[in-house]
């Protein structure tokens, strides 16, 4: 994410790759150095929770027969309090307005522009189309020029 630092992160993944795998599992397990900001719990629960979910479904949802987890209210309710935090980042280039809806009718304006789009998913759904996965069950209504200028533009960090 920052050019000036991409020769450390290209020499620390050369290590991983090179690192057995029980080792890199107990790292995971181990939690971040005591000098990262990560090991204070906000900030990793802010900057990773929604890392390792959207990894984990990528794995899940490459095989075949997958379907979407069923509803959990602890993790939905950090899922919806996650997009709260870091939406406007997620959907900062859309060229239209996105608000961001639950089926059961919560929702949340994470852009504003002209013209807008209503984003409706499940949770979990809602955050893996804000990181762009193709994979996400969503549904996106709006008039029909709004819901096109959305699609054309990325989404994610």
């Amino acid at each position: 994410m920052l050019p000036a630092l991409s020769a450390m992160t290209d020499k620390a993944m050369d290590g991983y790759a090179s690192a057995a795998w029980p080792n890199m599992i107990d790292d995971l397990r181990k939690g971040p150095p005591a000098w990262s900001p990560f090991k204070v719990g906000k900030i990793d629960e802010i900057a990773n929770g929604a890392e390792f979910f959207v990894h984990h479904e990528d794995l899940r949802r490459g095989e075949p027969g997958w379907e979407p987890r069923p509803s959990d209210p602890g993790r939905d309710g950090q899922l919806w309090n996650l997009l709260h935090t870091q939406a406007r980042l997620l959907f900062r280039r859309s060229p239209v307005g996105v608000v961001l809806a639950r089926p059961e009718g919560a929702t949340q304006v994470v852009a504003t522009g002209f013209g807008v789009v209503t984003v409706t998913g499940e949770p979990a759904e809602l955050v893996l189309h804000a990181f762009g996965r193709d994979a996400a069950r969503v549904e996106v209504t709006g008039l029909p020029a709004d819901v096109e200028a959305y699609r054309g533009a990325p989404t994610g960090i």
